[in-house]
């Protein structure tokens, strides 16, 4: 969409095609006003069915539609971040895995993006399903998360699949098999993580708290399925993991392109928490470039 049409037409434009209708809010004043006035008309989300139906099976959370599954979703992450998703809970384990990181940088920086994936599928890991040995970025199940994830980016590109257009081709046996596939793998890792959660609570271990540890310990309070219910545990997996890799790998790239703007921020740093600690989590104040 060309930057003009905001100016020449208004914050709010309408966009008509064969099969859709695509609405545009082009200012953040509107949509701001639009979702303090308007928010529960905008709870819910446009019907997406090769993503969210055939390579989700209608679950995934991503993708639900808004609703009484939703809100039980919604409400299993929102009482988990309340109670135990606190930032001294787990900074000895983000202190201890962003060593490694600075360690594998000085040792291989070619390389550093797998030192930081290795960071951040550790730490999700941990929180996610309480699992305490380290997770490589070479291991099967994050290979296969990052797949899932490039594989839901191609999807979800206009006119990828023809099905979001022609809604019934959903049905025909033939079409959209890689999709159809792709849930049934994801299905199977995400039933795998937590089925490796119910066996260690079985037996007693000392697993620690973990968001699959909470849904099983609390599953009877909400109306969710077990494949519903893993399929959550997977999305806390893949948002996490994701977004703070590549968070951590922007700021890398970016530091290594302007070093002059690298300089300013490790000023800044140095001031906050002078040169000899190694956490800004016990500081309460951070400088504008630092945010």
């Amino acid at each position: 969409m060309s930057p003009g049409w905001i100016d020449e037409y208004g914050p709010l434009i309408t966009i008509r095609s064969k099969f859709k209708r695509i609405v545009i809010i082009g200012r953040y004043k509107a949509a701001v006003e639009f979702m303090e006035n308007q928010g529960k008309s905008l709870a819910d989300r446009p019907r997406i069915i090769a993503a969210g139906e055939m390579f989700s099976g209608g679950i995934s959370m991503a993708f639900s539609p808004f609703g009484d599954r939703f809100r039980s979703m919604q409400h299993f992450i929102l009482i988990f971040n309340l109670r135990q998703l606190r930032p001294k809970v787990y900074q000895p384990l983000q202190m201890s895995h962003v060593k490694n990181i600075v360690l594998g940088v000085l040792d291989n920086p070619q390389d550093f993006q797998h030192h930081v994936i290795t960071y951040a599928a550790t730490t999700i890991m941990k929180v996610a399903y309480g699992k305490n040995a380290p997770t490589s970025a070479t291991d099967p199940e994050v290979v296969e998360l990052l797949q899932t994830t490039r594989m839901v980016t191609k999807i979800l590109r206009p006119g990828a699949y023809l099905v979001d257009s022609i809604p019934w081709l959903r049905y025909l046996p033939s079409y959209g098999r890689d999709l159809k596939l792709g849930f049934e793998r994801r299905k199977k890792l995400h039933a795998g993580h937590m089925e490796r959660v119910k066996e260690q609570m079985q037996r007693n271990e000392d697993i620690g708290p973990s968001f699959m540890r909470h849904m099983l310990e609390n599953s009877k309070s909400y109306s969710l399925t077990e494949t519903e219910m893993a399929f959550l545990g997977g999305t806390f997996l893949g948002a996490g993991s994701v977004t703070t890799s590549t968070s951590i790998r922007t700021m890398l790239m970016a530091a290594a392109c302007f070093p002059e703007e690298q300089a300013t921020v490790q000023a800044e740093l140095d001031a906050v928490i002078g040169k000899h600690r190694g956490s800004l989590i016990n500081f309460g104040i951070a400088a504008l470039w630092i945010q």
